[in-house]
């Protein structure tokens, strides 16, 4: 019968602690030295969650040229046990929001671009507002952002792009537009006849 062996409780919790890092990715046994892998946040896109400090991440604002709202979010990531805990290193990120709606200060996921910009992922949102000038096919118009209940105006605008006319059309001044939010910019879907 071969010899047995005893760990101590240190190295008991060292190996729990090897394994636990090994299944989570931050090491490697292939590498011949097995070191810990540093996390490169600089390196290609990435996806991550987020939570906004109180008061949320502030809306974008129209203008010429756009400016994006911004706040510092800490950074997260859920753990073995499904649980949202602080990511390593305990960071925290400048995020910006494209979305002409202050984020308040639900869980977040964000997106890292290629500029190293961290910016909310498209949470599908959906605006309804009133044309502030003609839609014509192919083209953009200033749309005024209702909100509510009952839906008033916000008095915040926004810039939507032509998803659905045909050749030829236009939506006038004043109807009645869904506006949805697809790779940063809002797009009529749906209109007023």
């Amino acid at each position: 019968m071969p010899p047995a062996f005893f760990l101590s409780e240190n190295d008991h919790k060292l190996v729990q602690e090897l394994l636990s890092a090994y299944h989570s990715g931050d090491i490697s046994f292939r590498s011949p030295k097995a070191r810990r892998r540093e996390y490169d946040y600089t390196s290609s896109p990435d996806v991550y969650i987020a939570k906004p400090p109180e008061g949320g991440i502030p809306a974008l604002v129209s203008g010429t040229p756009d400016v994006a709202g911004k706040a510092e979010c800490d950074i997260y990531q859920i753990n073995d046990n499904d649980e949202l805990v602080q990511a390593p290193s305990s960071f925290s990120r400048e995020v910006y929001n494209l979305s002409p709606n202050i984020i308040e200060t639900d869980w977040i996921i964000v997106r890292r671009d290629k500029y190293g910009r961290w910016i909310v992922a498209n949470r599908g949102d959906i605006l309804f507002g009133k044309l502030d000038g003609d839609l014509n096919e192919g083209s953009s118009a200033v749309m005024s952002i209702w909100d509510d209940d009952p839906l008033a105006d916000t008095g915040k605008n926004i810039t939507v792009h032509d998803w659905f006319l045909q050749s030829g059309e236009t939506l006038d001044s004043g109807k009645k537009v869904k506006a949805e939010l697809y790779g940063g910019k809002w797009y009529a879907t749906a209109g007023e006849c």
